[in-house]
C-alpha cells in the first residue's frame, strides 16, 4: 500500500523553507538512545533534531513533525525553559500549528 504521507527528505526540506525557516537547525536520521525514537535539543543556538534512522519511513516524517513542535514552541513563541513541561497545551498548540501547515501543504504539492 503506498504512504500517504511524503518522504522524509521532502518533509525535512518543508520544515526548512516553512514554519522552521529563519530558525538554525540540523534535521538528522541517525542513532538516538534506546528510550527514544526521536530528540531535540538546543546548544549554541542551534536546533537539532535526531530520528532513529531504524524508524519507517512513515514513523520518521510524525517523529520528524512531533519533535519540529518542540522547536515551535521552543524557539518561536518563546517557551524554553527547564521548568516548562515538554508536552504542555503551549506544545500542543504549536503540534496543531506544524499539522495544519504540513497537511496544506502535503495537498498543494498533490
Amino acid at each position: 500500500m503506498p504512504s500517504l504521507l511524503p518522504s522524509w527528505r521532502w518533509t525535512a526540506a518543508w520544515l526548512r523553507r516553512g514554519p522552521l525557516a529563519g530558525v538554525r537547525l540540523s534535521v538528522r536520521r541517525c542513532r538516538v538512545p534506546a528510550d527514544r525514537s526521536a530528540d531535540c535539543a538546543r546548544a549554541g543556538g542551534r536546533y537539532t533534531i535526531r530520528v532513529d534512522r531504524g524508524a519507517a519511513e512513515d514513523a520518521a516524517v510524525l517523529l520528524l513533525l512531533h519533535e519540529a513542535a518542540h522547536v515551535v514552541a521552543w524557539s518561536l513563541e518563546g517557551r524554553e525553559h527547564d521548568a516548562v513541561p515538554d508536552h504542555d497545551g503551549h506544545w500542543g498548540l504549536a503540534y496543531a500549528r506544524v499539522w495544519r501547515e504540513f497537511s496544506r501543504a502535503v495537498e498543494e504539492a498533490g
